[in-house]
């Protein structure tokens, strides 16, 4: 579902016909329609984005994860550029810094993990796999679509227990606040690509399915959690950067990290050392690693990405942390989506049905089900022609994100603003507002600035 260059919407299978390819059409494509894991609220009546799980927790509201339709948007599309464009602004940096921590870029590999027992493939992005051959277990999200698939008879009970404990924890509390590791063996186990190395798959709460592939290869001898997972679940840990540590003796030899033990290492005349028993700092020079050995590590991971590609088992790529912005409510309030539905595939309504306005209704209160409120209104979602209507509603920030725009031209009923008017009064010089708007409204406004600077409907983006 897609603009064209008189912005009315257009299925995509119309591109197809024309011979775009799939990468093409993903390129223009802003929305979509996803069956993609949403946090739910029973008692709310409505899925919530991430950021907004942990207040209406707080709030005594269930809130668990569940597979819905949903429409998404694409604001990962324009990740970099809200990355970049927050240079020239004139914003406190702390905010400035919330919002480049919170799209989260990082540059690294994904690689590619054969299973044992269902011929499938795990892939996973790392920023270090010059620290592949440390790798000694993996870890997926709970929801990871191949749990089901890999888990063995005999553990399937225990990895669907897990599962359900796990439903109802928000992804802070599976994050910064787990401080206690939890897990379960799946029975299956994965290739490491770069020794042949046979090594257990687990799921944990650790891992989620927000930020790269909802899998990890874990080394734990140079990640914090990994080490805490794998003291606790008695998994190997082997050392692959060795530090170059001060010279600091305690006793016979130098000083080590935390309660490790060091083990030196020659490289090139000088000696290093391997610490065991805790995590370190995972910089330094490669050791245990065949043909890395040695190298520092910036040297090592483009060595590693190069072999990777040679060998056909990863490539290069950049990551986010941002996720696709989920735009779906089921409430009654809310700007219903100017869409209707038929044989599978929707269309836009009319400009002349536009603005599209909710039917009045006499029930507002939650059903308890992921079935929307406008649902209810039968003689409005049937329409005459077999088609019917979407039922999901925008979320608040439908009108949020723009509404500096329309008071600069309120009454318009031909367009968003006037050209002449907007190139006057924007950008905006000063507004007031709290820091808990970092990472929802401002960010979520600049993104949708972006769209309407790209479409030629503002001036500046």
């Amino acid at each position: 579902y897609f603009c064209d260059e008189t912005n009315k919407a257009r299925p995509a299978s119309e591109l197809e016909a024309k011979g775009w390819t799939r990468d093409q059409i993903d390129d223009v494509r802003l929305a979509y329609v996803a069956n993609t894991p949403v946090w739910w609220s029973p008692d709310l009546g409505t899925v919530l984005a991430n950021e907004e799980v942990e207040e209406w927790k707080s709030k005594g509201h269930t809130v668990e994860r569940r597979p819905l339709r949903q429409w998404m948007f694409r604001i990962t599309k324009y990740a970099q550029r809200l990355i970049d464009d927050l240079d020239p602004l004139d914003w406190p940096d702390g905010i400035k810094l919330l919002q480049k921590n919170w799209i989260g870029r990082s540059e690294g590999a994904t690689v590619r993990f054969r299973t044992s027992n269902a011929g499938s493939e795990i892939e996973v992005f790392t920023t270090r796999p010059d620290t592949l051959f440390g790798a000694t277990y993996m870890v997926l999200a709970p929801e990871h679509p191949l749990v089901a698939g890999i888990t063995t008879d005999e553990q399937r009970d225990a990895v669907g227990t897990y599962q359900k404990s796990c439903a109802t924890k928000s992804d802070l509390e599976r994050g910064d606040l787990n401080k206690d590791k939890s897990g379960v063996f799946t029975g299956a186990f994965a290739t490491n690509p770069v020794n042949g190395e046979s090594i257990p798959i687990w799921i944990a709460d650790y891992v989620m399915m927000g930020y790269g592939t909802g899998a990890i290869m874990a080394v734990p001898a140079h990640d914090e959690r990994d080490f805490e997972f794998a003291t606790k679940f008695e998994l190997p840990i082997i050392p692959v950067v060795a530090q170059d540590l001060p010279r600091v003796f305690d006793g016979g030899g130098p000083l080590g990290y935390g309660n490790g033990v060091n083990k030196p290492v020659e490289f090139g005349g000088r000696f290093f050392y391997l610490v065991e028993g805790t995590a370190t700092p995972e910089y330094g020079i490669a050791a245990n690693s065949g043909f890395l050995d040695g190298l520092p590590t910036a040297e090592a991971k483009s060595r590693m990405i190069d072999w990777l590609e040679a060998e056909g088992k990863g490539s290069r790529r950049i990551q986010y942390k941002l996720r696709d912005w989920l735009f779906s409510r089921q409430r009654y309030w809310g700007e219903p989506f100017p869409l209707t539905w038929k044989d599978g595939q929707h269309y836009a309504v009319p400009d002349s049905e536009l603005p599209l306005l909710a039917p009045p209704l006499d029930d507002y209160k939650p059903t308890g089900t992921p079935e929307p409120l406008l649902s209810k209104a039968r003689d409005w979602v049937e329409l005459p022609d077999g088609s019917i209507r979407e039922t999901n509603t925008m979320p608040q920030w439908a009108g949020s994100c723009w509404y500096y725009l329309r008071y600069l031209d309120p009454h318009n009923d031909q367009r968003l603003v006037d050209p002449e008017k907007e190139r006057r009064w924007m950008p905006v010089d000063l507004y007031v507002g709290g820091a808990e708007h970092a990472v929802l409204h401002l960010l979520y406004a600049r993104f949708w600035h972006k769209v309407l600077y790209d479409r030629g409907l503002v001036s500046t983006p």
